[in-house]
């Protein structure tokens, strides 16, 4: 069905509008002052459309920035109907002048200027062009198209600086006050901006190209009378601004034209003067009075409400001017096109047409239409469209444009509903009213100030944060307004009524300013056409036919179908005839009787049994006995207006010749079915390469698009629907009037209720749902849908390429790419026009046949299920699956889906099992769901199960998923090789439920070896985890005894050791009872409990349990023989490496005779190592472990019981700082560790206490008894007359007496130089114990610590006990005689001690020791010279003895 005549407004609100804002404020400076009540204040908008904006491959392709002027405030917006422009909108702020109400944009190559002007001074405003930005992004990005991968480009205004505009090369400011202009960019970089004046100068001013230094320059364009030279010289121009002259200039553009740059003004004269700026005179002046009628009363016309417009048409070239006339009662519009000849200019005149007196908003000429805007005296904005050739001077060849209301916004109430719930759905139904219009409204509904509300509610709320906070808006001022004592229901009703009613005129008043029209736009390019409103923006669509039936208020005409493919004329008549027939029942039905077909819809009723009884209301309202009058008094129904109804319906109905044809003809363009022409697949569409393809998939996809074709195809559905409404009731009209009245053939009058009426009440059902479904809003996403879609999507494991997101307010589907494509290549080889007046209706056509509801295709279902809007696809499904049987099974199934998210698992399920009664229909979700060649029913039904099963299973419930899996193995042929999997699932879930018996017997049933071994595995895993191993042996495990032996010892080596208590013992006695003893004798030998709890758990538990397991170990070793007595350390699977292969090794080079040929570099496969423990290594472990749960038992701090395994070196540490020396030397002495640490340990502990004496608190005391109770004192207990540093002095020397002669005595040098270095005193046992063992090695330490006394005193006796005095104590066996064995001292040492006390005071302590120490050593000396002389005297009388001796014969 083709496009109407009309056109049909799309509005949108701001909202939506992405653009970061910037606020600006450009200072001008003025030589003249300018007063408020001189000029008004301009609320004007228009806008601009880039020179490719009808180009497929082009940047700039739907591209346009709308400009608005409000006060002083300029506001620029960049809009895009193919990507989403990011920091798209920027505010300037002017002061020192007003702005003129004009904006004009230019373009070259590398910037876009936006040229403004106020009463004192001329602006350039200049950006990047949009093919530079994404030549730069692409330069980033390295491909040229991924910069708008994404959907988003950036704006020209994102990067703006407001520096620019104080260049000197941009601004100019000028002394006289000007009131309009007009300005152009010229090739050069050149700017001309010409001002029009009062006084009829135009003042003309040149800014040189931006980033130059070129100097601004000014000319005036006047008449060169000698009176105006002379009144011009002498009189002040303070005086003369309030006089204008009668040439002054209306309005003007400026443009160029041959060799010229040429002012085109329109006068306060009527004439038309054409101003040559090289020349600075006029060149052309054309009298329109000329071509006005001589009955126009052309004095009485207020000149200055004269308009000039230009227009270049973008194919031809040609130039045309496009004039409003303000004159007497009406309005003329002229366009003339300039056409330059031999002589001069000549204006020729292309049309001429009258409209009626009204106030003229703004207005645009294009190449083939004049579009215009009024607004009447009651406020009302009106937009009317003609053609802008061949027009002739009436006033009928105007059409109407269908705009949206502002003002009339009906509420009706109905008794069932309250107040409130029906307000809040007039105010928040979707796209009606803006946040920005619904927050002032707040504002100003209490007279609150702006903080309380805004700073908690800004324009980005969310729709229901924004309704809840009305809601609490109005319930406060109805508790504040509702009386003391308690009022009755009606009372209460009232108050809310007024509350809420008073509320909604506020937002209708915002509203109504928000979207007051400040201008239109239209682009010649693509014939898109805009109303710039003060806070929104609309465009106006060509009109659908069945949108003119409906909207229409005239009766329609045959040139509406003067684009339709019908043949005959006479058939175009009727069907004319034949909708006016509709358009006239829709004047006699109500409202009510409206909603009545909406109900019946909604409630799943036959839509026909009401349009009879409407049928029937009609025609019986007009008899005339009693009982109709009475009918008539009780509806309050003038029966005379429906008797004159009666006959103009049977006389209009007589007039159609084609009744029947032109009833197919009208349903069958309802069908949007038969709208939308599928394209071809195989058919090449010449844009194969990357460019094209990514032009193609953005065509219409920008939000500010999406939201334009969502609005379109509800105002489309909304209008159909209403004729379907009215078709539905003329329909029933027909089957009651008399088939000779209304000229019906009898054969075929039976077909009206047989076969159209249902036709239209499947195309009334089909509409409303759609109706529906467009009015409602998205319900916000729960935060774990994503998971839980990609969940679902997991389980039905469907992947075909397709994105089912792709259909209403997202992006193209691959249906709409494919047409999409289609559309662009007839658009680069027809008309770049048809961009925006065809293919955007196209475009709303192909969405609604992605949308309707008898498609054999649930692309849109599959969108609301992706999209999260489970309970929006129910209540559709609600108005669609009762008379829709296209897809059922489909439907069925993703009413399941949604159930199932929604947790109704049993309402789940029964949807489920209804889409499986479609098994092997040809249905495309069922196809992709199943993804399978097989054509056997019970193998689909098998399959489609499995995939449910899959389902639930991601929903975790186990009884639906065993119940499906049961219902699959009854319909599962016996060698379906689902089955194994099914039994499985089985199995899976009675064992979660804690049904182990039917657990075990759906494992005994699974007939797959394989997942029957893993069945038993996890039941045995699970059993042992929920401690009921006793039971777990009960089971007879026919046939699976060898698989339960193994799991059992790998299941002990894997699962957590603290989950299996008693697990060793139950699986020992289940050895026993088999008979089975070597196998009880391993399984208790194996036990991996120590080293597994040491690894994997921690705490004191753990700790003590791994005591018992060593112990329990140990013992078990010594009941074995000697030679046996060892075990297998279990393997850290940790530590394993993987062998180390060559790159790009084949997997075959490791078999066979092959694999086993080294490689260069290779060392051979390493072989497992096998680590084997004795009984020394298990008590190494054991005292480990042992000592931790000592060191816990002195100091309950939990990093004890936690962190890695100590190694002995650190166990030995903690043990000697926590006082645990018995503990520490057993670890020491196993470990074969030295000892010193522990000695100096226990020597600083004595220190410690020594010099704390009796300044020892009693817990300081307590606490020392305890760790020296903690070790093993012997025979010298501890005593209650003993102070605790002489019980700790006491230990030390029990230690000593035990170790002190291993390792060559070192532990008491380790214990004296502890002491020494603490600054101790060397207890007398010890110095005792060590002269006896060492007494050299003490006078070294004592020489060390400058112990000078201690060391002669120790050297004195030493000297002593050499000399014989004494040689027990210091462990000598002989003494300095003759006839002993040779002793020795320590000189060197003592030489040392000597020359330290060389220097010392004389008579002083040290001198006398010296002294002493010097005698000793001299007597030393005289002793050892007599022993070596009674040495030599013995040894020299041997000698002679034995000379002697020899010297006697012998006889």
């Amino acid at each position: 069905m083709a496009d109407g005549r009309s056109f049909r407004e799309v509005a949108l609100h701001s909202d939506r509008n992405g653009g970061k804002t910037a606020n600006f404020t450009i200072a001008t400076t003025l030589t003249t002052t300018v007063k408020d009540e001189d000029y008004a204040k301009s609320h004007v908008g228009g806008g601009y459309a880039y020179r490719e904006s009808g180009l497929a491959d082009a940047v700039t392709r739907n591209r346009f920035i709308f400009w608005r002027i409000t006060d002083n405030v300029l506001h620029l917006v960049e809009q895009s109907l193919d990507y989403n422009l990011t920091g798209n909108s920027l505010k300037l702020q002017f002061a020192g002048g007003f702005l003129l109400p004009a904006v004009y944009i230019f373009e070259t190559r590398a910037h876009v200027s936006v040229l403004v002007a106020t009463t004192s001074s001329v602006h350039r405003i200049v950006f990047p062009h949009p093919e530079r930005l994404h030549r730069h992004a692409s330069s980033f990005c390295g491909f040229a198209l991924s910069s708008s991968s994404e959907g988003s480009q950036q704006s020209i205004f994102t990067d703006f600086s407001p520096h620019d505009l104080q260049e000197p090369c941009n601004t100019a400011t000028f002394s006289h006050s000007c009131s309009t202009f007009s300005s152009w960019l010229c090739q050069d970089g050149n700017c001309l901006f010409a001002l029009a004046t009062g006084t009829g100068m135009i003042l003309l001013i040149k800014l040189p190209p931006p980033g130059t230094d070129g100097q601004v320059e000014q000319f005036e364009l006047q008449q060169a009378g000698m009176i105006q030279r002379l009144w011009s010289g002498l009189v002040p121009t303070s005086l003369r601004r309030d006089m204008l002259a009668a040439d002054a200039v209306v309005s003007l553009v400026i443009h160029p034209f041959g060799k010229h740059m040429c002012v085109f003004t329109l006068c306060r004269d009527l004439k038309l003067r054409i101003w040559s700026c090289q020349d600075q005179a006029c060149i052309h002046v054309k009298d329109l009075l000329e071509d006005i009628s001589d009955d126009v009363d052309v004095q009485s016309s207020p000149a200055q409400n004269h308009l000039l417009r230009k227009v270049v048409d973008p194919a031809t070239g040609r130039f045309y001017l496009g004039l409003f006339l303000s004159i007497a009662d009406n309005s003329q519009f002229c366009v003339y096109e300039v056409i330059a000849a031999k002589e001069g200019i000549i204006l020729s005149q292309i049309s001429f047409s009258y409209f009626k007196k009204e106030n003229l908003v703004d207005f645009a000429v294009t190449p083939s239409h004049i579009w215009t805007v009024w607004r009447n005296t009651e406020g009302e904005i009106m937009v009317y469209v003609k053609p802008s050739e061949g027009g002739g001077l009436q006033q009928t060849s105007w059409t109407r444009v269908f705009l949206e209301p502002t003002d009339h916004f009906d509420v009706e109430s109905a008794t069932y509903k309250e107040h409130r719930e029906v307000y809040l759905e007039q105010i928040f139904y979707p796209g009606r009213f803006s946040n920005n219009t619904i927050l002032k409204a707040m504002q100003i509904y209490r007279h609150l100030p702006v903080s309380n509300i805004v700073n908690e509610v800004d324009e980005t709320v969310s729709r229901r944060d924004l309704k809840q906070a009305v809601i609490n808006l109005i319930d406060s001022e109805i508790q504040m307004s509702a009386p003391d004592y308690e009022m009755l229901h009606d009372q209460f009703n009232s108050l809310q009524l007024h509350c809420w009613s008073k509320f909604f005129s506020y937002v209708v008043q915002y509203h109504q300013v928000a979207s007051k029209v400040l201008g239109i736009f239209v682009d010649n390019n693509t014939g898109l056409v805009s109303l710039v409103r003060k806070d929104m923006l609309s465009f106006l669509r060509p009109c659908d036919l069945f949108e003119e039936v409906h909207l229409s208020p005239e009766p329609m005409d045959v040139s509406l179908l003067s684009q339709e493919p019908v043949a005959a004329k006479a058939l175009k008549t009727s069907f004319v005839d034949f909708c006016n027939l509709i358009k006239m029942v829709s004047q006699q039905l109500t409202l009510e009787q409206m909603l009545a077909f909406d109900n019946d819809v909604k409630y799943q009723l036959n839509p026909a049994i009401t349009a009879d009884h409407i049928a029937t209301f009609l025609l019986t309202s007009v008899s005339d006995d009693s009982d109709g009058s009475d009918l008539e008094q009780q509806q309050g129904v003038d029966g005379h207006a429906l008797y004159e109804f009666q006959q103009e319906l049977e006389t209009s109905l007589h007039k159609v010749n084609h009744f029947f044809k032109c009833l197919d003809f009208l349903l069958q363009g309802l069908d949007i079915q038969g709208i939308v022409k599928d394209g071809t697949g195989d058919q090449d569409t010449g844009l194969s390469d990357a460019s094209h393809l990514m032009a193609c998939s953005h065509l219409f996809s920008s939000h500010l698009s999406l939201s334009l074709l969502s609005k379109s195809c509800h105002q489309l559905v909304t209008s159909r629907l209403s004729v379907c409404k009215h078709l539905l009731v003329l329909l029933s009209l027909v089957t009651k009037l008399g088939i000779h009245k209304i000229g019906l053939e009898v054969r075929t009058a039976g077909d009206v209720s047989s076969v159209y009426i249902p036709q239209t009440v499947f195309l009334l059902r089909s509409y409303f749902a759609l109706h529906w479904i467009m009015e409602q809003i998205v319900t916000p996403t729960p935060s774990n849908a994503i998971e839980s879609n990609l969940k679902q999507l997991a389980a039905l494991e469907i992947n075909d390429g397709k994105d089912s997101k792709a259909v209403f307010g997202k992006t193209h589907t691959a249906r709409g790419v494919e047409q999409t494509i289609n559309v662009l290549k007839e658009m680069q080889e027809q008309d770049p026009q048809l961009l925006w007046s065809t293919y955007f209706n196209q475009a709303v056509y192909t969405l609604l046949d992605l949308l309707w509801p008898p498609k054999e295709s649930v692309l849109f279902p599959e969108f609301l299920l992706t999209s999260y809007q489970y309970l929006h696809i129910q209540e559709y499904a609600h108005l669609i699956c009762y008379w829709c049987d296209t897809c059922q099974s489909s439907w069925h199934f993703l009413l399941g889906q949604s159930h199932l998210v929604l947790g109704e698992y049993h309402k789940a399920l029964g949807y489920f099992l209804k889409a499986a009664r479609g098994i092997g229909s040809k249905d495309s979700l069922m196809s992709k769901v199943l993804q399978t060649d097989a054509t056997d029913i019970p193998t689909l039904l098998v399959l489609f199960y499995v995939k449910v099963m899959k389902l639930f299973e991601q929903f975790d419930a186990p009884d639906y998923v065993i119940q499906v899996a049961h219902i699959a193995l009854d319909l599962a042929p016996p060698d379906d090789s689902n089955i194994p999997n099914l039994w499985s699932n089985i199995f899976k879930h009675h064992l979660e439920l804690g049904q182990s018996d039917l657990a075990y017997n759906a494992l005994i049933a699974n007939p797959d070896p394989v997942r029957r071994r893993d069945c038993l595995h996890k039941f045995m895993v699970v059993l042992c985890e929920r401690g009921e191993t006793r039971r777990l042996i009960e089971y007879p495990f026919i046939n699976l005894q060898d698989e339960v032996l193994d799991i059992s010892i790998s299941l002990l080596r894997t699962i957590d050791p603290e989950s299996k208590p008693n697990l060793w013992s139950n699986i020992f006695k289940h050895h026993l009872e088999l008979g089975q003893s070597d196998l009880a004798y391993n399984a208790l030998i194996a036990n991996p409990d120590p080293v597994r709890l040491g690894q994997e758990v921690s705490g004191l538990d753990s700790l003590q349990k791994q005591a018992k397991c060593y112990l329990a170990a140990m013992n078990a070793l010594h009941l074995v023989d000697l030679k046996n007595a060892w075990i297998v350390k279990p393997l850290d699977r940790v530590e394993i490496n993987k062998p180390v292969e060559p790159p790009n090794m084949s997997p075959k080079r490791k078999q066979g005779e092959e694999g086993d040929l080294p490689y260069p570099g290779h060392k051979g496969a390493p072989r497992r190592k096998v680590t084997v423990l004795e009984m020394r290594d298990l008590e190494g472990e054991y005292l480990l472990v042992l000592a931790r749960l000592q060191l816990i038992k002195i100091d309950a701090d939990p990093t004890h019981a936690t962190g890695p395994l100590l190694s002995p070196q650190e166990s030995v540490a903690l043990l000697t700082q926590a006082g645990l020396f018995d503990n520490a030397f057993t670890v020491a002495s196993h470990f074969n560790l030295p000892k010193e640490t522990i000695f100096e340990g226990l020597a600083s502990r004595c220190v410690k206490l020594s010099h704390q004496g009796t300044a020892l608190t009693r817990q300081a005391e307590q606490d020392a008894l305890d760790w020296i109770l903690s070790n093993d004192l012997g025979e010298a207990q501890v005593s209650g007359y003993k102070s605790v540093a002489d019980q700790a002095w006491q230990l030390l020397k029990l230690y000593l007496d035990r170790l002190g002669s291993r390792d060559g005595y070192v532990y008491y040098r380790c214990v004296a130089t502890k002491l020494l270095s603490a600054g101790a005193t060397l207890p007398t046992w010890l110095v005792n114990d060590y002269k006896r063992v060492n007494a050299p090695e003490l006078l070294r330490l004592y020489i060390n610590y400058d112990l000078l006394i201690e060391a002669v005193t120790l050297a004195v006796e030493y000297i002593q006990a050499v000399l014989g005095n004494g040689k027990e104590y210091f462990g000598l066996k002989n003494a300095l005689h003759a006839t002993s064995p040779s002793v020795w001292l320590p000189y060197t040492a003592m030489d040392q001690l000597l020359v330290l006390l060389k220097d010392v005071q004389p008579d002083s302590e040290l001198a006398k020791a010296r002294d002493e120490l010097v005698e000793q050593l001299d007597t030393f000396h005289d002793q050892v010279v007599t022993v070596s002389r009674d040495m030599t005297t013995a040894q020299w009388k041997r000698a002679q003895r034995s000379h002697a001796a020899e010297a006697i014969p012998i006889e």
